[in-house]
């Protein structure tokens, strides 16, 4: 593997500032790919006269190709270079973007998915090296700090502008608007970020380690996605793809943990650091995973909200991180690493506890206090636990190391969604038989609905969605619930990783000249100054339309 610290230099001044904001709108771009098409469904299944079940392959072929290359991104980046992987996984992405949106079967679309997932999967940890190397060591919080903000925020802006592009031009532009930013981001990245340098990797490919990651990542989300609609183990199909995942990942590891060049290095689990932040990553995504498609469903069914205002609410957990993670860059040079994302997970676990008690007349203005909180706490456990995996590896596995962290990410958001819906579902099932049963004299009601004006169907149905608005609402405090009490846990998992030496790492892996990353905190708290306004001003114009009516 490449030594990716001499394959770029570090900038300085203003091409610094403008390669920092490129790399960081190709992650914010990928980011928000993820989400963007899920509320153009209906309008995509619409107008390619699909059903709603074959559009879901819309989000299905995005997911399993991105989870498919982003753990291929040590190998890739180590043959080819960095920034070159960056440009071509930029193009590619925009090239794809515009066949996504001008295609006109469900086939087209699938297949530019495909590939606009392939190129999205290597720009997240791509991105993530870049932001750590071309940034002087001096600055290097500012890197992590900017990356963790776009990957914050990017999938939560998702849905809102999805609603926004189908309401006003058409679901084509949730694809077209990625055109324009990927050109910018492959001529900025050409004439500014520093050539790659230095001897690349001439390694074979290891065409059985890709085949196996293939079969096991494409049936692990397959089973995840139409699980729920196939009535999960009740299913011979759902049975049978849940084996192949688990007979696939079993013979992945084993190939790759023994082949002399393996495409994915699992190798880097052996340093205890990397190894605890991404497992206690994969339960708080798969947490707040969860709660995002939780609360946007409860929002929906049980409050009656619509689209566009669901989004406005899902939009006030971006409002904090803008403001304190210029304050995160400062206190990561001050403060155990460990003791912020313990302490984020904590209160991020305490907001989800909070809401055990909401009630199904819960004002606007109280939903979008916690998110914010929600917000707020998301971003002093993701930015530090991002540096810190990175930065527990050798230098040489910085890529791998970005590759699998990022891995686990898109596994553990496809886990915690599959399974908070399933759960929800469940849980309202039981909730709406308990609360039916509990009824007094319902047919003495309904007997007298002819006095109050409504007849006998009428007044069944006012019943019936009664009970069903009462038993998502209590489904939905007991998803809170559990997802309180995981991310609790998961904020003491965290101390089961080494004390960090300086700022991140063990002390014996500090990257570039025994220097650790993440130091000089108060350039970080200057130089984001400016990127905040900007974002509290955008912020602002979205939040000033006023409370849901």
């Amino acid at each position: 593997m490449t030594d990716l610290k001499s394959e770029t230099a570090p900038l300085q001044g203003l091409p610094l500032v403008i390669a920092i904001m490129t790399i960081a709108a190709a992650n914010f771009m990928s980011f928000l790919d993820m989400t963007i098409a899920n509320v153009a469904l209906p309008p995509i299944a619409g107008g390619l006269g699909v059903t709603p079940h074959e559009g879901v392959w819309t989000i299905t072929s995005y997911a399993v190709a991105e989870a498919i290359a982003v753990p291929l991104t040590g190998w890739v980046v180590g043959r080819y270079g960095s920034v070159r992987v960056f440009i071509a996984a930029s193009f590619a992405f925009g090239l794809f973007s515009l066949v996504c949106g001008l295609s006109t079967t469900l086939a087209m679309l699938v297949a530019g998915r495909i590939l606009q997932g392939l190129a999205g999967g290597f720009l997240v940890p791509v991105s993530q090296v870049l932001l750590q190397t071309v940034v002087p060591p001096k600055h290097a919080s500012l890197g992590v700090t900017v990356w963790g903000l776009t990957a914050l925020t990017a999938p939560v802006f998702g849905p809102l502008l999805g609603g926004l592009f189908c309401d006003t031009w058409g679901w084509q532009w949730c694809f077209f608007i990625n055109v324009p930013v990927a050109a910018i981001c492959v001529i900025v990245a050409m004439s500014i970020l520093p050539k790659d340098r230095g001897a690349t990797a001439r390694s074979r490919m290891d065409y059985v380690g890709l085949g196996l990651l293939v079969l096991w990542v494409g049936a692990f989300q397959i089973t995840l996605d139409t699980g729920e609609q196939n009535d999960w183990f009740n299913s011979f199909g759902i049975i049978l793809l849940i084996a192949t995942a688990l007979a696939g990942l079993a013979v992945f590891v084993i190939w790759e943990l023994t082949d002399d060049a393996p495409i994915v290095d699992l190798r880097v689990f052996r340093h205890r650091g990397f190894t605890v932040a991404t497992i206690v990553m994969f339960v708080a995504f798969a947490c707040i995973a969860a709660y995002n498609v939780v609360f946007v469903l409860w929002l929906q069914m049980a409050i009656g909200y619509p689209a566009i205002w669901t989004g406005y609410a899902m939009t006030y957990i971006s409002l904090l991180p803008a403001v304190v993670a210029p304050l995160i860059g400062f206190l990561m040079t001050r403060v155990d690493s460990r003791l912020l994302i313990s302490g984020g997970l904590f209160v991020m676990g305490g907001t989800f506890l909070c809401r055990v008690g909401y009630a199904s007349n819960m004002p606007f203005e109280g939903l979008a206090f916690m998110q914010a909180m929600t917000g707020m706490s998301g971003t002093f456990y993701f930015v530090p636990i991002m540096g810190m995996a990175v930065a527990m590896v050798d230098r040489e596995e910085m890529a791998s190391a970005a590759g699998l962290f990022n891995f686990a990410r898109t596994l553990s958001m496809a886990f915690g969604s599959a399974v908070g819906i399933a759960l929800w579902t469940r849980i309202a099932a039981m909730k709406h038989a308990d609360l039916a049963g509990m009824l007094n004299a319902p047919d003495t009601m309904l007997a007298g609905a002819p006095r109050l004006g409504v007849t006998m169907e009428q007044a069944r149905g006012l019943i019936e969605s009664g009970v069903q608005t009462e038993a998502l609402m209590l489904a939905t405090n007991q998803m809170f619930l559990l997802m309180g009490l995981a991310t609790c846990a998961s904020s003491i998992l965290i101390w089961l990783a080494p004390k960090p030496a300086g700022q991140f790492g063990d002390g014996a892996r500090p990257l570039g000249d025994n220097q650790m990353l993440l130091r000089q905190g108060e350039d970080t708290f200057r130089n984001v100054q400016e990127v905040q306004l900007v974002l509290e001003e955008a912020l602002e114009a979205i939040s000033s339309h006023g409370r849901f009516h």
